[in-house]
């Protein structure tokens, strides 16, 4: 075997641990593996069709994100809902999200204003429909779409992290059942903020975000005070 065979199988070898991680990070935050749930690796191995490796390195990933905790005798599961840590990480988002808004409204470019209103549109309608798994995709593309205009890859990289720690809850039963007028009040801040960028409004921006970022953490606290009482 020589040198360029090794490199294609080290390149293989890459591609098929990204594809695993990935798979198992996306059923945890879409809620298909539901807090607190196992993930066995040898079950997974199996629904997979891969050897248990890639399964184990993709949970030890996801354990460093905190989507994923290790139990002694029990193995890997899912990170279980914690009103503290759901604290923390709120608490987080608004510190940083905000200046984002600011930054990336000064940065926009007319193709990702166009952006930005077709996916609020896209809000209006699951707002309408009370679909609330509708909208929770499309405010975290908007939320996403905006940040990536600005030019701060660590800040990036904090946010992205972050708002997987968040999916957690925002996909749990606690969260997806809210009442429509939660879908409307976070909805009229989308709209405050899709105003910012277009008029290039950076403190509006700022204060819309850690408005919608309230209103989502105040939300939370009740719903997992109700669950843990």
């Amino acid at each position: 075997m020589g040198v360029a065979d090794l490199s294609e199988l080290i390149a293989e070898h890459r591609t098929l641990q990204e594809i695993v991680y990935e798979t198992i990070r996306q059923a945890v935050l879409n809620g298909t593996f539901t807090p607190g749930s196992p993930l066995r690796q040898e079950t997974l191995a199996q629904k997979l069709q891969v050897s248990s490796m890639p399964v184990r390195e993709a949970l030890r990933r996801l354990e460093a994100e905190g989507l994923v905790t290790f139990i002694a005798r029990r193995g890997a599961i899912v990170k279980p809902l914690d009103p503290k840590e759901a604290d923390d990480v709120f608490l987080v988002r608004t510190l940083l999200e905000p200046t984002a808004a600011r930054l990336a409204t000064l940065n926009l470019q007319t193709d990702q204003l166009m952006t930005l209103r077709d996916i609020c549109a896209r809000l209006d309608d699951a707002t309408s429909a009370n679909d609330r798994k509708a909208f929770l995709e499309h405010d975290r593309e908007f939320h996403h779409s905006l940040y990536s205009a600005v030019n701060r890859p660590v800040l990036l990289s904090m946010i992205r992290q972050l708002w997987d720690r968040s999916e957690i809850y925002r996909t749990a039963a606690v969260y997806t059942s809210a009442p429509r007028y939660h879908l409307q009040q976070s909805q009229a801040e989308h709209h405050a903020l899709l105003q910012a960028c277009i008029h290039g409004d950076g403190d509006e921006a700022e204060r819309a975000t850690r408005a919608g970022l309230e209103i989502s953490a105040a939300h939370l606290k009740n719903a997992l005070k109700e669950l843990f009482a």
